[in-house]
C-alpha cells in the first residue's frame, strides 16, 4: 500500500511543454533476434579532443576525449567532464560510425535495448542527473534514459546498464530512433537539480555504447483517427492516466472489474467496469460512508487525508461478488458481496483485520484472506467461513522482505502470491504446491521497469495480463497492464524479445471491446451525482444541493479556517500529462466571509478563491497551502495576489501540468476574455505529508462562520489532455496528425527539426466534436519532425 521514495529515482526536465512528440513510422511488435544498429567501444577512435560540445542550456564548459583504459581494464573509453551548478545542464556529444541498417525498418519502440557501461571518477553520485541521449542524423529521432547515477560508485569502476527503450520516462515522448538512417549521435547530459550542487568538475567515463534491434517484417498500422479507436490494434500504457492505485482486477466471463484504492474520498472504494482492460467506466462505489472515526467527518479542524480505504481484493465466485477491504485505522477487516456489481452491496465486520489484504476462493468455495504489512517479515493466511463472515483459522509463515498488497491465483499445479516490497520499491512473486507453503520467493519487476503493486488476470483466451500500480510523481500512482508469458514455471512481465518490464505499447488485449470511457463534465442536470465526483472527506449533507435549484450545484459554506479544512469539497482526478477545468459560479447569494472557489488538492494546493466583503462585493485571490509534515496541520498558507471583482457571474478556469508539476489559475467575467491571476505554483504528490493522492480538482465553499449564504455551481468543464492520436503517412509523403483536444478552445500546434526553436505552424483547428487534425506537407523533406501541441 505505502510508496516510498526511492533514492535512485532522478527528477529531469526536457523542455517545458504541454505535450511532446516525434512522427515516425507506423509501429510494430516483433519476437525475432537482435540486431545491432550502433555500437562504439572507442577502441579505434583517436585520442584526444573528440567529437562535438552541445551547449543547449549549458554554460558550455564540458570537454570530452578519448582515454584508457576502459572497461574491464582494457581498450580505451570516452570521458566527459564538466563543472555542475544547481540548474544548470551541462551536454557534451559525439559521432558515432557509420552503419547499414538491416531487418527491422518498421521498428517499436519496444524493439530496442540500449546498453553501455559508465563510471563516475571524480565528483558525486548525489544531487546531479546524468542523462544518455541518442538521436539520429535529423537530431530528433531518438531517445533519452536517465541513468540512476545512485547505483554507482564515485571512483568504484564501470556498472554495465541495459534498457529497453520501450520502458523510458513519457515526459520525453520520442517513440523511436529511425533505422534508415545513416549515422547516429550520442550525447551525455549533466543536470543540476539541488540547490546545494557544486562537482567542479564532474567527469563520467563512457563504454561499450550499443544500440540493439528486433529483427521484424511483422508491422500493424498506426492509430485510426479520434473516435474509432475501438479497433486500434494496441494500446499505450497507462490505460488511465490518472490516480487509481492499489489495483486489483479479476474477470468474469467478457467482464473485466477492477477495485481501486479511494482513502478519505466519499463515496468510496471504487469499482470499474472494462470489456478489454484499455477502456474503462466507473461503475460503482461500495462504500457511501466512512465510519469508524469521527475524523472522517473533517470537523473541528480535524483532517484525516491518507487514511481512510486502502488496497482491496475483489473476486466472484458462484453467481457473487465479494470484495475485501480494511480502512487504515480501523480494527477489523469488511467483506463486501452482491450478485450484481452495481449493488446494493451487503457486508460482513470480521473478528479480526487484514492490513492490504488478499482474497482466494478455491474452487470448492473455501475462503482465505492472505494478509502482510510492509513493516512486518511475516504473511498471514486467514480461513474463512462458509458464509464469508467470520475468520476461523490463521496460519503464519515467513517471508523475510517486509511485503504487502498480496494478491493470490492458482495457475496449474501452483499457487501464486504477489507482493510489493515499499522498502524498495521490488515488486515479488511467491510459488508453492500448496496454499500454506513452503514458498519460493522471487523478485519479479520493480518500479523502474513498471511497478511495484499488482496482479494477473486470466483472458478468454487462456493466457494472462498483468497489471501493476507505478510510482508516477505529481499525477500519483498509475496503474499500467502488460503481457504475461512464463518461464519455468513463473510469470514474466513484457514480451519474449523484452521480458521483465512494462512495454509502452503491446497489442490490445482483446480488440473490438465497447470504448468505454470515464466521465469527467457535468451541467449537474441530474439529481445526483455523477460516478465521476467525490467528496473529500464524508459530507455534511445537509450543506448541498442539486434539487434546490435544478441545473446547478448548490454549496452551503462549511465552517473551515481554510481550503484544506474545507467539507463538503466536491473532487474529481486531474488527467496526465496535462488537463485542465472550468467551472461557472453564481456568487449572487453569498453572504459577507463566505469563499468559494476552483482548487487543486493534494500535497501542495492552491486555490482560486471569491472571497465575498458584502453582496456584490468580492476579492479574488490566489493562495497556496502546503502540508509540512506527517502531522499534516502544520500548514504553510500564502495569498500570493488579489484583485477586486464586482459581478455577480464568474468563469474560474484551473490547469494542471502533470510533466512539469506547475499549475495556473484564471478568471473571467464573460467565459470568452480570461485573466490569469498570479503566477505558476507547484503542484505535488506526497503519501506522508499529503493527501496520499495525486493532485484533484475541486470545487468548494466554506466560511470560517457559515450563515445562509450559498453558491450556485453552474457547470464544469473539464479540458481534456491534448494528445496526437494517430499518425498517418499519405501516398503524397505528406503526413496526417491526429488530435483530442477541448471543443471550441484555441490549438496550437508547434513543430521543430530539433528541440530547440519551435515554430506555430497551425492554430484554431479545434472542430465542434473536439477533435482535429493537421497535415504536414514537409514530411518528405522533412522525414522526422518534433510536435508538440497547446490549447488555451
Amino acid at each position: 500500500m505505502y510508496s516510498y521514495p526511492l533514492s535512485s529515482i532522478i527528477r529531469f526536465v526536457i523542455i517545458s511543454t504541454r505535450l511532446l512528440f516525434v512522427a515516425v513510422c507506423s509501429s510494430s511488435l516483433a519476437t525475432h533476434a537482435q540486431i545491432t544498429v550502433l555500437t562504439d567501444d572507442f577502441d579505434s577512435d583517436s585520442l584526444g579532443a573528440f567529437g562535438s560540445t552541445y551547449n543547449y542550456g549549458s554554460g558550455g564548459n564540458v570537454t570530452s576525449t578519448i582515454v584508457a583504459p576502459g572497461a574491464g581494464g582494457a581498450g580505451r573509453a570516452l570521458q566527459l567532464s564538466g563543472n555542475i551548478t544547481n540548474g544548470v545542464s551541462e551536454n557534451a556529444g559525439v559521432n558515432s560510425p557509420v552503419y547499414v541498417p538491416t531487418g527491422n525498418t518498421d521498428p517499436d519502440l519496444s524493439d530496442y535495448t540500449l546498453s553501455f557501461d559508465m563510471a563516475i571518477t571524480q565528483g558525486a553520485n548525489t544531487g546531479v542527473g546524468v542523462m544518455l541521449n541518442i538521436f539520429g542524423t535529423g537530431a530528433a529521432d531518438g531517445s533519452s534514459y536517465a541513468v540512476p547515477i545512485s547505483q554507482i560508485t564515485v571512483g568504484g569502476g564501470f556498472e554495465h546498464f541495459s534498457v529497453n527503450l520501450g520502458t523510458l520516462p513519457t515526459g520525453y515522448q520520442i517513440p523511436a530512433l529511425n533505422p534508415t538512417d545513416s549515422q547516429y549521435s550520442f550525447q551525455l547530459v549533466f543536470l543540476g537539480f539541488n540547490a546545494s550542487v557544486t562537482a567542479a568538475p564532474e567527469t563520467i567515463e563512457l563504454d561499450n555504447l550499443q544500440i540493439t534491434v528486433a529483427s521484424n517484417t511483422n508491422t500493424y498500422p498506426n492509430p485510426p483517427p479520434s473516435g474509432t479507436n475501438t479497433t486500434a490494434p494496441y494500446y499505450v500504457n497507462p490505460p488511465i492516466y490518472a490516480d487509481y492505485p492499489d489495483p486489483d482486477i479479476i474477470r468474469v466471463g467478457n467482464d473485466f472489474y477492477f477495485t481501486t484504492t479511494t482513502f478519505i474520498d466519499v463515496p468510496g472504494l471504487t469499482v470499474l467496469h472494462s470489456q478489454d482492460l484499455v477502456h474503462w467506466e466507473i461503475v460503482t462505489h461500495l462504500i457511501p460512508q466512512l465510519t469508524g472515526s469521527p475524523n472522517y467527518n473533517i470537523t473541528n479542524g480535524i483532517q484525516n487525508y491518507g487514511n481512510g480505504v486502502f488496497a482491496s481484493s475483489i473476486r466472484y465466485y458462484n453467481g457473487t461478488f465479494y470484495v475485501v477491504d480494511q480502512p487504515n485505522g480501523q480494527p477489523t477487516a469488511t467483506i463486501f458481496y452482491s450478485t450484481n456489481i452495481a449493488g446494493p452491496w451487503q457486508s460482513h465486520q470480521l473478528n479480526v483485520g487484514a492490513f492490504d489484504p488478499g482474497l482466494y476462493i478455491e474452487t470448492n468455495g473455501t475462503g482465505y484472506i492472505v494478509t502482510a504489512g510492509g513493516w512486518q517479515n511475516n504473511t498471514t493466511f486467514l480461513t474463512l467461513n462458509s458464509g464469508f463472515s467470520q475468520v476461523v483459522a490463521s496460519t503464519t509463515i515467513t517471508n523475510g522482505l517486509g511485503l504487502e498488497g498480496s494478491h493470490v491465483y492458482r495457475v496449474g499445479s501452483y499457487y501464486y502470491v504477489f507482493n510489493s516490497q515499499p522498502a524498495t520499491g521490488n515488486f515479488y512473486v511467491s510459488r508453492a504446491p500448496s496454499l500454506f507453503g513452503p514458498y519460493t520467493f522471487m523478485k519479479n519487476l520493480d518500479n523502474a521497469h513498471g511497478g511495484h503493486q499488482g496482479g494477473i488476470v486470466d483472458m478468454p483466451d487462456g493466457s494472462y495480463y498483468g497489471f501493476i500500480m507505478k510510482d508516477s510523481g505529481t499525477i500519483g500512482r498509475m496503474t499500467y497492464i502488460s503481457p504475461i508469458f512464463w518461464s519455468n514455471g513463473w510469470p514474466v512481465w513484457g514480451t519474449s524479445n523484452a521480458p521483465g518490464q512494462v512495454p509502452a505499447t503491446a497489442p490490445m488485449p482483446i480488440v473490438g471491446a465497447p470504448d468505454y470511457k470515464i466521465p469527467t463534465s457535468d451541467d449537474f442536470s441530474s439529481p445526483t451525482l455523477g460516478l465521476q465526483w467525490q467528496f473529500n472527506h464524508n459530507p455534511d449533507n445537509t450543506r448541498w444541493s442539486l434539487t434546490d435549484r435544478p441545473g446547478f450545484l448548490r454549496l452551503h459554506p462549511t465552517a473551515a479556517t481554510n481550503f484544506w479544512y474545507a467539507r463538503n469539497t466536491l473532487i474529481q482526478k486531474g488527467l496526465g500529462p496535462w488537463s485542465g477545468a472550468e467551472v461557472k459560479l453564481d456568487l449572487s447569494n453569498l453572504q459577507p466571509g463566505d469563499i468559494c472557489g476552483l482548487g487543486a488538492l493534494g500535497k501542495s494546493n492552491a486555490t482560486i478563491a471569491v472571497t465575498c466583503n458584502s453582496p456584490g462585493n468580492y476579492t479574488l485571490s490566489q493562495n497556496v497551502i502546503v502540508s509540512l509534515d506527517s502531522t499534516k496541520t502544520n500548514l504553510s498558507t500564502t495569498t500570493v495576489t488579489t484583485a477586486p471583482y464586482t459581478s455577480t457571474a464568474i468563469f474560474l478556469r484551473l490547469s494542471m501540468d502533470f510533466i512539469q508539476s506547475r499549475g495556473t489559475v484564471l478568471y473571467s467575467a464573460d467565459g470568452r476574455n480570461w485573466t490569469q491571476l498570479g503566477g505558476q505554483f507547484n503542484i505535488a504528490y506526497d503519501w506522508l505529508t499529503g493527501t496520499f493522492q495525486g493532485e484533484q480538482f475541486a470545487i468548494f465553499c466554506y466560511n470560517p462562520q457559515p450563515g445562509t449564504g450559498y453558491v450556485d455551481v453552474d457547470w464544469y468543464r473539464f479540458v481534456p489532455p491534448p494528445y496526437i492520436n494517430g499518425v498517418v503517412k499519405n501516398p503524397d509523403s505528406s503526413m496526417t496528425l491526429y488530435f483530442a483536444n477541448s471543443p471550441g478552445s484555441t490549438n496550437i500546434l508547434q513543430a521543430a527539426s530539433g528541440l530547440g526553436t519551435w515554430q506555430n505552424v497551425s492554430t484554431n483547428i479545434g472542430d465542434s466534436n473536439g477533435f482535429w487534425q493537421f497535415t504536414d506537407t514537409n514530411a518528405n523533406s522533412l522525414p522526422v519532425q518534433f510536435y508538440r501541441s497547446y490549447t488555451r
